[in-house]
This record gives structure tokens, sequence and C-alpha cells, in this order.
């Protein structure tokens, strides 16, 4: 649980900021007055600033709790800016030193287990009225180092650097930027899953108006690295509009955003969970492995965990002989590893049923799992936001958090997306239900807007029930709470009526020039009138991929049968029709001005002077002029943009047809 709170007045009212976490608290309703259960992880932090009136003062109070069986830190800190003769020349300042497993809190006391030193500086300045903090978080800090604020960080160890900055200016305003959202891909293709989790993380970040670390591109498997694949997640970003704060191809602080460029990273910490014994050596060879994992009951999900106590001489005999290795993760044998998730709630898993899975492959590189966990805290990940498939992994990503003694990020685990098979039963969405990548459906002429739209809904319920949203609205509207647990159905026919309603919503203008590829695919030798194209498509089309088909015939009229000619609605038939042309061609070969409004009031006074209802003049005008039983306009738009020779000429066509046939 998490809130923000500021306001800022005018000089007699108080600026105010209240921020309250809580993982696995009991009872939210009574923050900070109910014991914490001893069992799980807990953090309970309220933090309070208050400015007052008629003294320029200002007191921060924080309270910090973090409760495990093995550990507990109590923090509090308090902020005071003094009285009136201070003026704004004389800054406030305030720095904490913050640290896990610390033997005294001075810097050049700190023992050699996990460390944490947390330095933040408040400066409240002169008469442009400023107020600014920087906020600088470094993990594994050198205990051979300088003292206090000048400790230097281990280049050989993990480091983590944050900034907050706030800033209150003339216009009383004051803003924060403090977290950060990264996604978890599914490969390097960028399917209708992988699709919704950026969307989603994306809706998260801004709208808490944070960071959307958009790509984080991961080559783990270079067996299966395909090539174009990272274009097309570029391509799928820009065409949905979300724009990321980070990435291989803008850069950011905390690059590089290839994995394979941090390769040299990923064995020093592994190295460092050998030392506390966290990790261990393997160096079983595949032959071995493959006759162990075709026997299921073993234990480790299919290994023994052979290498798991080597004796430390033989581990440096094997090394030092050159032995090819992999470094696995120690999984504890006994009890169990819970964890919160933002959706499914507190899960628990028994250690037992955890394999030692492999942090580091032969090849120098780090599996997914284990590099995904190093880079989400390097990169300051707050937010882990993917699948629900990937709950069973938490507990491994958990346990190495907990190993190195980093904040665990808030985990939001989405709903798997099922496809209908055509037996009626549903399964995990494959090609074999349809499109599933987001260019692909665009190529199948959906708009990414509409897509975006269609593929929030899937698994999240906006609170007032409403369907149809802009990116900025789901941004505004998007919350954690409405995330489903239960699987949802990816529905073709429902993203179509989602997509024609978009086409349907936009200006002419704009579905003319979205639909000019389309046009031209169909048209290719005549330039017609494209806003009266689009106008008379627009409500007829639910997919721009059906552009070119209905509008095709006003490049080649298709040859047709004299029998398009006979409607019972309309009441034609072979005959009748021969004058309904017969005297149209006349009345419209008359017309000195050819544009919708002449032609069609020339075609109803036609129908009343012959005393025929208008359907038994336009339908054998509109076969005559499109060949096509179906089409996107009626008699008058067709004639209208065909222009009037074109039209005359098939009218006459159509009649010599009826004639000769006849």
């Amino acid at each position: 649980l998490r809130a923000h709170h500021y306001q800022f007045g005018k000089s007699d009212l108080p600026s105010q900021l209240i921020t309250q976490n809580q993982v696995d608290y009991k009872d939210p309703g009574l923050l900070g007055k109910t014991p914490i259960t001893p069992l799980d992880n807990h953090l309970l932090r309220q933090t309070h600033w208050t400015m007052g009136d008629g003294e320029p003062n200002m007191y921060n109070t924080t309270y910090n709790i973090v409760h495990t069986p093995k550990k507990a830190e109590h923090e509090k800190s308090q902020y005071k800016r003094g009285s009136l003769d201070l003026k704004g020349n004389n800054p406030m300042t305030y720095l904490t030193d913050y640290r896990e497993n610390y033997i005294k809190k001075r810097a050049d006391t700190v023992d050699k287990q996990p460390n944490l030193n947390k330095e933040t500086h408040f400066n409240f300045g002169d008469m442009k009225n400023d107020f600014s903090t920087t906020s600088r978080n470094a993990f594994k800090f050198d205990p051979n180092a300088a003292k206090g604020v000048n400790a230097g960080l281990n280049p050989d160890l993990m480091k983590e650097l944050k900034s907050t900055h706030y800033k209150l200016g003339y216009d009383d305003d004051i803003g924060t930027t403090t977290q950060k959202a990264d996604y978890i891909p599914f490969g390097l293709y960028d399917n209708l899953k992988e699709r919704k989790l950026p969307n989603d993380n994306f809706n998260l970040g801004d709208k808490y108006n944070n960071k959307f670390e958009g790509e984080t591109i991961y080559q783990t498997d270079q067996e299966r690295k395909v090539e174009g694949a990272v274009d097309i997640i570029y391509n799928t970003l820009k065409q949905a509009k979300l724009i990321h704060d980070e990435g291989p191809d803008i850069g950011g602080e905390y690059g590089p955003y290839v994995q394979s460029e941090r390769k040299d990273m990923y064995l020093p910490y592994a190295k460092q969970l050998i030392d506390m014994d966290k990790a261990y050596y393997c160096f079983c060879t595949k032959e071995r492995l493959d006759a162990l994992h075709n026997d299921s009951d073993d234990i480790g999900g299919g290994y023994d965990r052979h290498c798991r106590n080597l004796p430390k001489e033989v581990v440096e005999k094997n090394l030092a002989d050159g032995m090819p290795y992999v470094i696995r993760q120690k999984m504890p044998l006994e009890g169990s590893t819970t964890f919160e998730d933002a959706v499914f709630g507190s899960i628990t898993v028994e250690n037992s049923e955890l394999q030692d899975q492999i942090l580091i492959k032969t090849d120098g590189y780090p599996t997914y799992n284990f590099a995904n966990v190093i880079d989400d805290h390097t990169m300051n990940i707050t937010h882990v936001v993917r699948g629900s498939e990937y709950l069973s992994s938490t507990p491994k990503y958990n346990l190495l958090y907990e190993a190195f003694g980093w904040e665990i990020p808030t985990y939001i685990h989405l709903p798997l997306i099922m496809g209908k098979n055509d037996d009626g039963s549903v399964s995990k969405l494959s090609k074999r239900h349809g499109a599933t990548s987001f260019e692909d459906l665009v190529k199948q002429g959906f708009l990414p807007e509409a897509i975006i739209n269609y593929i929030a809904l899937l698994g999240w319920c906006p609170k007032d029930n409403r369907e149809m949203f802009t990116i900025e609205e789901l941004a505004e509207n998007f919350s954690i709470d409405g995330i489903s647990k239960s699987p949802s159905i990816f529905d073709y026919d429902k993203l179509e009526w989602f997509n024609g309603e978009y086409i349907k919503a936009m200006p002419v203008e704009k579905f003319a020039e979205i639909s000019m590829p389309y046009f031209k695919q169909a048209i290719k030798t005549k330039e017609l009138d494209w806003i009266k194209v689009a106008s008379i498509l627009q409500q007829r089309t639910t997919k721009l991929t059906q552009i070119p088909e209905k509008i095709e015939f006003f490049e080649t009229q298709p040859d047709y049968e004299k029998e398009l000619f006979i409607n019972k609605k309309s009441k034609t038939n072979l005959e009748n029709s021969v004058t309904m042309l017969k005297e149209g061609i006349s009345a419209l070969n008359a017309l000195t001005e050819w544009n919708h409004d002449t032609i069609h009031d020339c075609l109803i006074e036609l129908a009343q002077k012959l005393e025929v209802k208008n359907g038994t003049l336009m339908w054998p005008v509109r076969i005559a002029a499109s060949g096509m039983t179906v089409t996107p306009g009626g008699a008058v738009e067709i004639l209208d943009i065909l222009g009037k020779e074109e039209s005359m000429a098939r009218l006459e066509k159509g009649l010599a047809k009826l004639s000769v046939e006849s």
C-alpha cells in the first residue's frame, strides 16, 4: 500500500507529504498500531512534511520497520528549518546513514556483510524559494574507503544509484519522480502476451508520473537469437505510442540496455553468492545431466545436487584444470518461501520443490532468471510486471534478492491470455487461433490504438465498466486492483468491433490519411477525391484491409451478369431496368454541374417524374456504375466519385449489356 499526498497552498497553509508503504500488513486500517507479524517480510514507512505559516519551520518524521526472523531495522529521522533570522541564506541539510548488518553506524566500521549506505541532502536555498533533494543509494560500500558521505563504492561489487528531485518554485509547484517499472518479455517475438505487459507497465508508470523503462534486450540464449526481432520490438512500441524513458535506442543512466553488453557484470555476482554459500560450482557433464533428467523422481527438478557439497580442494583443482562448469543457486532444503504479488496475494512455496537453478552457463552467459534479477536491481526497477506463468519462479528470484540483501520489487503477475479452439474449448493463445503479434494485427488492418484499448481490457476491469479509452485515459484510469486473477480469452470479433468503433470516431481526414496505402493498393491509375472515398467507407469498415476489395471497382469495373439488375426489394427486373437506365442517362447527361447534390436532386426528381420508388431507379444505376450488388456507397456517391465522363460511359455500357443480352 503506497499513498502520496501533496498540498501546497497560500502563505498561511501547510505543505504536506504523506507516504505509506505496507507489505503483508495484517490490518491496513490499523497501520502503525498493530504489531507486525514476525513470520514474513514487512515494511512499514510513514513520512510527514509540514511547512508552517508564522515561522518558516519544516519537520519530517520517517519511521521504517523491516521485520524478519533474522533481522530488524528501525529508523527515525527528523528535519527542522530554523527561525526567521536564518532567512533563506543558510541551507537546511539532512544526512542519513542506513545500513543492514552493520556493527556500528560509522562508515569506517562496516563489516563484510551486505551493506546499504544511503545519503540524503535537502537544501532550502535563497530568495528563489527553491527546495530540492537528491538521494543516493549505494550497495556494498567498500569498508576500507573514506568515512561518511565520501565513502567510495567498491567497483567490483554491485552498485545502485538513485536520484530523486523535488523543486518548489514561484508557482507553488512541487514534483517528484521516484519509481521505475520494467516488464518481463517471454522472448524476442512481440506476441500478444508481451504486448499487454508494456501496455500495463506504461499505464502503471504514467499514472504515478514515474518512469517506464521500455526495453532491456535479453540475449541469454544465443542459440535462440532471432535476427530482426529487436526491430519488431522497437516498431511495436513506436506504433503503440508507448514512449519509454530509457532503452538501447535512447540510452539512459542505467545502461547499457542490451544484456550481451552487460555480460561481464554477472559472474562477479555469482561468485559473490558462492562466497556467501548461496551458490556453487557444478562440473557435471551434459551426458550425466541427460541421464538424470530421465529420472523424474530426482530431487531438485531432475538434478541430484551432486556438486552441491564438493570439498573446496576438489573445486579448486577442477577450476585450475580448466574443467567446464556452471554456477548453480543453492536452494534451501527445508522450510518454505513466501512472497507477495499485487494481484494474487500471498503465495507460499515449499523449498523442497525448488530446483538448484543454473545462474551462469558454461559459455559464461547468465541465465535469463539470474540476469533479470541483477539487471532489475542495478537499474532500480521498483515494479516487475509479467505473466502469471512466472509465479512459480518468483521464490527463486526472492531468494537471490535476500541473499544479496537487496530490496525486493513489487510483483504484478498478469493473467494469461487464452484462445478459443474450434471445439469450443480454450487453450493458451497461439498462432493456430489467429495472429498473435502486434505487428501481424496491424498488417491485418487493426489500428494500434484499438489493439491497445482491447488488450488493456483483457484481465483488467475499469471501475466504471467503460470500454473505450485513449492511451492517455488508460494511463489515468489504470489501477492494479482492477487486474483479474482469471485468464482472459482473446476474441478477434471483439477486437474487430473495437477497431470499427475507432475508425468511425476519427475525423474523415484522418481516416483518409491512414487508408491511403490501401486506396493506392486498389486504385493505381486514377486520382480520385480521397476524402469522398473515405467518407463512404468509414462507417462500413472494421479493418483497413477490407478497403481494397471494397473500392477496386473504381479502378476497373468487374464483368458482371445482367441478372444483377434484378432486385425484388427495389422492384427491378430486366425490362424496367432498361427504362430506368435510358431515362437516367438522359437526365444525368444534361447536368452542367456534377457533384453529390446535383446528382442526388436529378435522380430523385426523375423517380418522381417516372412515378417509381427511388430504389427502382437507383438500383439499376448503381449496378451499371459499379458492377456490384454490395458497394460502400449508393448510386449517387459512386457517380460523384467516378466523375461524369466515367459514369456516363459505365451507364451506357450497362444499358448495352441489357439491350444485347435481352
